[in-house]
């Protein structure tokens, strides 16, 4: 900003006078001939000022990302406005990797920092068991298999005094033609022999 010429009254100082205003400098001091000019001297004569500045030193703020896997944590330290490094995908047994999430919603690696946040690797289980609930009888009690493939049909279990009837999954007769997509437990149905 250009200050309009003032006037002080003779003997007086321009130490309370506004001083000037330059986006991106701080204003420094006042220079009289090229040289510094001291505001509490007296004035006594018609005089011409000239401002100086620095340039506003860049504040750079860093945020911290975290990223957390299980109870193991990473973090990054990035600039403002900067994209944070995608780490390598981790592992965890008999699950699948699915991605860096920060809360439900899949983190973008594209997105501009801008605060701290944590971003959590997902999984989903590659692998299901299945419990197989004998009462009482003998035979195969637990399998586990990939996720979304079909069970094999698993010998059938011998009870005593019994003949074995089917499986049953959540009192339902299970069909061995669906893909299980969760931890199962089929129950074995007997009826008793007659003699």
């Amino acid at each position: 900003t250009k200050l309009s010429s003032i006037n002080i009254e003779k003997g007086k100082n321009i130490k309370d006078i506004e001083l000037p205003e330059k986006e991106g400098y701080i204003f420094v001091n006042w220079l009289k001939d090229g040289l510094v000019y001291d505001e509490s001297l007296p004035i006594n004569e018609d005089l011409t000022l000239t401002a100086t500045w620095i340039e506003t030193p860049e504040i750079i703020t860093n945020y911290t990302v975290t990223f957390k896997f299980g109870d193991e944590t990473k973090t990054q330290t990035v600039k403002k406005d900067e994209k944070v490094t995608k780490p390598s995908d981790p592992k965890k047994e008999k699950h699948k990797f699915i991605g860096w999430y920060v809360g439900e919603t899949l983190f973008d690696f594209d997105t501009a920092i801008e605060k701290d946040i944590v971003i959590t690797a997902k999984f989903e289980k590659s692998r299901v068991l299945i419990n197989f609930e004998l009462d009482g009888g003998s035979g195969t009690l637990q399998k586990e298999i990939n996720k979304g493939s079909i069970l094999d049909i698993p010998k059938t279990p011998e009870k005593f005094g019994y003949n074995f009837i089917r499986w049953e999954l959540n009192g339902q007769e299970y069909k061995f033609d669906t893909p299980v997509t969760e931890d199962i437990t089929l129950k074995a149905i007997y009826e008793a022999i007659e003699y």
